[in-house]
This record gives C-alpha cells, structure tokens and sequence, in this order.
C-alpha cells in the first residue's frame, strides 16, 4: 500500500510551542548540547506562541509504504516451509506544530521462515524485526519541565512454537 497525505496547517497564528529558557528569561537558563550528534537543549523550558501556518501537521508523513509478501513451499509429507517478508518506509515527519523536531525517512524490514507440519497443528517459526537495527524516535514530547522521547525496539531474533487444537 501507498499512501500521500499533504498536510498543513491554513491558518495557526497562535500555535503554543516550548521554547528553551535563555539569560533574558526567569530561571534557569537552558543549556544546548550534543546528544548522539544532535543538537538538543536541556534544561527548563517556557511555552510561547508561534505562528504555525503553512508547517505540517505533527506526526503527519508525506508519503507511507508498505509491502508484504509470502511464499509457501509444499513438502512431500504434506508439511510446508513459509518465507515471509515485509518492508515499511515512511518520509520524514515532525512531532510539533513548530516542526523543530522531527524524524528522518526511515524504513522498517522484518523476515521470517517457518515449518508447518502436515495436519496443520503445529508451525515452528523463527522471526528478525527490524532487520536493519533502524534507530527511530517514535514518541517525542515537549513540555515546560523538558522534552522526552521513546525510540522503537532494536533489532530482535526470536522462535516461536505454535499449537492448534
């Protein structure tokens, strides 16, 4: 699946957005410094507003993919090998109405191969997600005391033992 979205705001002159707090404010300055490469204040913060017309939408990608697909391979005593694959990308989008933080295009790609015996009631399956070890923030909020942030799960390998009845 394909998706397009062109989302904007027409018309947020008032947008409240967190900025850091600098010399000239009340309390405590906030400090910039490098996280990982990145540019990142800590510290205390203060909402202001901000004229957010024209920005994108937070959490609002202009393009999403996904593809998926999987093959079965007949065995000769009626059991079957199952390949499945499937790939995500998504461009880049912005957690904040300012569109002073954001995420990068990423893509997500996950494969698996499983063994199904013949009658259907046992699938022996092993799985990798996230095979690229993508790094990717997937919630990130501002607020007067900071900004927090959560990132998706690494890479992980597993097996997994279905039983059916």
């Amino acid at each position: 699946g394909v998706t397009y979205t062109h989302s904007r705001f027409d018309n947020f002159p008032n947008a409240i957005v967190y900025r850091p707090f600098v010399a000239s404010d009340t309390g405590a300055s906030a400090q910039l410094v490098t996280l990982n490469g990145t540019p990142t204040y800590v510290g205390n913060f203060t909402n202001a507003a901000y004229d957010a017309t024209g920005n994108a939408l937070p959490k609002t990608p202009l393009w999403t993919m996904n593809l998926a697909s999987s093959y079965a391979i007949p065995l000769s005593d009626g059991g079957r090998i199952v390949l499945a694959g499937d790939v995500f990308f998504s461009s880049n989008y912005w957690f904040n109405a300012n569109n002073s933080y954001g995420t990068g295009d990423y893509s997500i790609v996950n494969l698996s191969a499983g063994w199904e015996l013949p009658d259907g009631h046992l699938k022996l399956t092993a799985y990798v997600t996230n095979v690229g070890d993508t790094d990717l923030i997937t919630y990130f909020n501002e607020s007067a005391s900071g900004t927090f942030a959560a990132w998706n799960r690494p890479r992980m390998f597993g097996v997994t033992l279905q039983y059916k009845l």
